[in-house]
């Protein structure tokens, strides 16, 4: 894909545990990249998207992010989240190596729930 196709941005944060100085932890979001990308909204109709498969009950709220291949970062379902245009997305697949060109992957995220509720990892 052209440069011109990343036109949007979205941040990457992860939740982790922190020491806290009564002896136990506390959680915190920490924002891993900023990077741009390509994002559409999910297509549940195209013969390459079947929702049922993704797991997606509701696909007014999916959306495909394709991004350029970057050997920094390491995308994480389990503890990561992307924050897009202000709503907290979570991953609802495993990022794929687009064409195995080892240029480009490609994800599906679904929306939680406002900004505000977002980083404090709920």
């Amino acid at each position: 894909m052209r440069s011109r196709g990343y036109n949007k941005r979205f941040e990457l944060y992860e939740s982790t545990s922190v020491a806290d100085t009564f002896g136990g932890f506390t959680n915190t979001t920490a924002l891993l990249t900023t990077s741009w990308a390509k994002i559409e909204t999910f297509n549940p109709g195209s013969r390459n998207n079947n929702s049922s498969e993704f797991g997606l009950l509701d696909a007014n709220n999916a959306l495909t992010i394709t991004t350029r291949k970057r050997n920094d970062i390491t995308y994480n379902s389990e503890t990561q989240f992307i924050i897009y245009r202000g709503d907290k997305y979570i991953f609802s697949t495993s990022p794929v190596n687009v064409n195995f060109e080892d240029r480009e992957i490609q994800f599906i995220v679904t929306k939680v729930a406002n900004l505000t509720a977002n980083l404090t990892g709920d």
